[in-house]
């Protein structure tokens, strides 16, 4: 049975959670750029398997395009829902304001 688009999704962030340290961490002695694309090679590896980018994708578009797309589109849907949340909440507390 074929995984299902959002479970591909969050199997692969999932990754990219575990190794967020690394992948977003600072330079420093003890983290270097190849550390960085080998565990960007990893995460573009799992892309891969799931399906959610062709075979000829290279680890800076899985960096750069894939995550980052999916990065901003869940800052913007969490941005809507707190508004959202923030507005419900001024009218269940104060009711309609007609100054």
């Amino acid at each position: 049975m074929r995984m299902k688009l959002p479970k591909k999704k969050i199997s692969l962030v999932s990754i990219i959670k575990e190794k967020r340290d690394i992948l977003f961490g600072k330079f420093s002695s003890d983290l270097d750029k190849e550390m960085k694309n080998v565990v960007w090679n990893e995460v573009l590896v799992k892309a891969k398997f799931l399906q959610l980018v062709t075979e000829n994708s290279d680890s800076p578009y899985v960096r750069d395009k894939l995550y980052g797309l999916w990065k901003t589109r869940a800052l913007v849907k969490e941005d809507k829902e707190r508004k959202g949340r923030r507005k419900r909440g001024i009218a269940e507390c104060c009711g309609s304001f007609n100054p």
